[in-house]
């Protein structure tokens, strides 16, 4: 009896034993597997992101086609800084015209606008100092917007036409209609002209001073109970666009 029980005793200590070693065994598989477990789970969760016409390409076909493509992007670069060059030169180009035809004597770069001046004016970086005076008016390629209402050392502002309630003898449409414009803010004019002068959208409207244009007409509306036209007029450029100006001493 005794010797039973002690084999039982022994028996059942034995399986606990193999038992507790197959978990161990079982812990350090677990544990040498799972840095594959995660390369494989990697590497399918990138390939599923790469494009379809890539998945199935070798190595080496893909070192050729991104030896194509960094070829193109470099020609398209290229391409990119002579068009930024011919721009430039255009540019400048067009500006020397654009002096050389209105007579001015300096140009100056605009420093502030609406928002952060007042109403429709400008301030620009030219001033006694180089010759500014009031009344010297102001040019943005051949379109004249303003002129010069103060002036100190090294800056001067700049009212342009579209200044509320400014006033400026004009002629308008290929019959020379004289009217006057009135400022209404925004880059926006006004005038009122005859039905019969056949004043039409796009005509543009010059000021009688200089003989140079100084806005473009965007809309005819008959006015109600009157043989007169109410014009909507926008300045021939957008301040808001304007980097540069050329100033005239020519007054207006």
């Amino acid at each position: 009896m005794m010797d039973l029980s002690r084999r039982k005793k022994y028996g059942g200590n034995a399986l606990t034993t193999i038992q507790v070693g197959m978990l161990f065994v079982i812990a350090a598989l677990v544990m040498f597997i799972a840095p594959y477990v995660r390369d494989i789970s990697g590497a399918l969760l990138s390939k599923t992101s790469i494009r379809p016409e890539y998945a199935l390409l070798s190595r080496s076909a893909l070192v050729e086609r991104l030896a194509k493509a960094e070829q193109e992007l470099a020609k398209i670069h290229y391409q990119s800084l002579l068009y930024s060059n011919l721009v430039a030169e255009y540019s400048s180009l067009e500006h020397a015209y654009t002096k050389q035809n209105v007579g001015s004597f300096a140009a100056a770069r605009v420093i502030a606008a609406p928002p952060q001046t007042q109403y429709d004016s400008l301030t620009i970086n030219a001033g006694g100092a180089q010759g500014v005076r009031v009344g010297d008016r102001v040019t943005v390629e051949r379109f004249i917007v303003g002129a010069v209402t103060a002036a100190s050392r090294s800056s001067s502002k700049v009212e342009l036409f579209s200044n509320p309630d400014k006033t400026t003898d004009v002629t308008i449409g290929s019959r020379s209609i004289k009217t006057v414009v009135t400022g209404e803010g925004a880059g926006s004019m006004s005038a009122s002209v005859p039905e019969s002068a056949g004043v039409k959208v796009g005509d543009a409207v010059v000021d009688t001073a200089s003989g140079l244009v100084l806005g473009i007409v965007q809309t005819v509306t008959a006015e109600q109970s009157s043989v007169s036209s109410h014009l909507g007029i926008s300045l021939p450029v957008s301040w808001q666009n304007t980097r540069f100006v050329d100033l005239s001493h020519r007054e207006l």
